[in-house]
């Protein structure tokens, strides 16, 4: 699988809210980012946070709308939604992630970082 298709399937397995088919394709080193800075290291570590999140977000999603690649550095732009714990859906603002950040053999993903677009706010 080359790095591409390993972050497509990233995004295919969030929206398919899959947490053992995201700790697959993570690399044991795997580093969340959120648009904060803050950070959790580790597939154990993030596999328990992406249950939780999927359990406060049952309906999230990601839809990348742009790619960019630069050697193994990847930026993916869109948009992520989604309601917590199942009220009324309200569509978040552009958001970016990127991967792997570090070269790392094809197949899994080092990193994840997430984005805000500082323009945008909520109910903008």
């Amino acid at each position: 699988m080359t790095n591409r298709e390993t972050i497509s399937a990233f995004v295919d397995r969030i929206n398919a809210h899959d947490v053992e088919g995201l700790g697959a394709l993570m690399s044991d080193e795997h580093t969340f980012i959120d648009a904060h800075g803050n950070q959790i290291s580790g597939r154990e570590q993030m596999l328990g946070g992406w249950r939780g999140y999927f359990e406060w977000f049952p309906d999230y999603f990601i839809e990348v709308t742009d790619v960019f690649e630069d050697g193994d550095n990847f930026a993916l732009i869109g948009f992520a939604g989604g309601s917590f714990k199942g009220q009324e859906r309200e569509l978040a603002f552009a958001r970016g992630v990127e991967g792997p950040g570090e070269r790392r053999p094809c197949g899994s993903l080092a990193g994840f970082r997430r984005y805000e677009n500082p323009f945008r706010h909520h109910g903008a």
